[in-house]
Parts: structure tokens; C-alpha cells; sequence
């Protein structure tokens, strides 16, 4: 197989690639300096928040689990049985209705966030968000909400170097 484009994030990756004596062995004109394409919206968005104000959101992100269904013809997902009794949401629905949580976060002008995975959308209804906790899915665009992150739970979520980087 021949390849006819690498793509590059970083300028030193780029050369890593491309330097004479190096391991690889691929002409500048076969690396495509792309940048972070994540990276890159996120840090509009944090420029954009930052004229806006400060951080003020409390971001619930949990992760999708293998073990916790099954891939269909469709390329969609279902559920096991016994989901929403299962200890995975069992905790994240006891984090969302802790009496306490609405207390801080009315209490220092939070707004509570939870960032459905797309695998989970369709089954919300089992985690029992409570009404006051606005809900959001990655079918709209959530570098702006990420940009306005003060703090992030999440367990396993990349979201978590994002969080980093937008300083929550």
C-alpha cells in the first residue's frame, strides 16, 4: 500500500515526519499540517466566553460502557436489559438528584449541564434528570459549552482534556 498524504497536527510532528535523517521518510508535500481541529473551534469558543464573562457551568459528562450494550444492524445502539437498574446509572442518577447539588449550584450561579453520550440519548429517561439540570447532546455544538466549564464530572471522558484546557 502506498500512502500519499500523512496528517499532522503539531509543526513538530510535522517534522518528525519529514526531517532529513529521520525515521519517516515522507516529503513536506505528503504532510498536511492540519492543527487540532477540536482544539482549534474550542479555543474560538473560549476567546468568545471570555469577553462574555466568566466559566459558569457545571458539566456532567458520562461515558459510554461497552458492557452496558449492544451494537445493532443499523449501526445504532441498545441498551441491555436491566439498564437503568444497573450501578453504572444507578450512581450517576444518585450524583443528579443529591439535594445538595442544586443547593451549590444555586448558591454560586452554577448551571448544571449533562452532556448526554449520543449512545445514551435515547434512553435519558433512565437516568432521571431532574428538571432544573438543562440537558445537552453532542448534536449541537458543545465547544461553547466547554468553554463556559468551571468544573467537570465525568469518569472516563476525553472531555476531560478539554475541560483542561479551557483552565476548568
Amino acid at each position: 500500500m502506498q500512502i500519499h498524504l500523512v496528517l499532522a497536527t503539531t509543526s513538530s510532528e510535522r517534522l518528525a515526519l519529514t526531517q532529513d535523517g529521520g525515521q519517516y521518510r515522507f516529503a513536506r508535500s505528503e504532510v498536511a499540517l492540519t492543527g487540532m481541529p477540536r482544539h482549534d473551534r474550542l479555543g474560538a469558543a473560549l476567546v468568545a466566553r471570555r469577553e462574555a464573562g466568566p466559566a459558569d457551568v457545571l458539566l456532567i459528562a458520562p461515558t459510554w460502557r461497552i458492557y452496558l450494550g449492544t451494537k445493532n444492524a443499523d449501526h445504532s445502539w441498545s441498551v441491555m436489559p436491566g439498564f437503568p437498574e444497573t450501578k453504572y446509572v444507578r450512581q450517576w442518577r444518585e450524583l443528579l438528584n443529591q439535594p445538595g447539588l442544586r443547593d451549590a449550584c444555586e448558591r454560586t450561579g452554577i448551571v448544571p449541564v449533562f452532556l448526554m453520550h449520543p449512545r445514551f440519548e435515547r434512553h435519558a429517561r433512565c437516568f432521571e434528570i431532574p428538571s432544573w439540570i438543562q440537558v445537552q447532546t453532542y448534536g449541537e455544538d458543545i465547544a461553547p459549552l466547554i468553554a463556559r466549564t468551571r468544573l467537570l464530572i465525568t469518569d472516563y471522558s476525553s472531555l476531560a482534556f478539554e475541560a483542561a484546557y479551557v483552565g476548568a
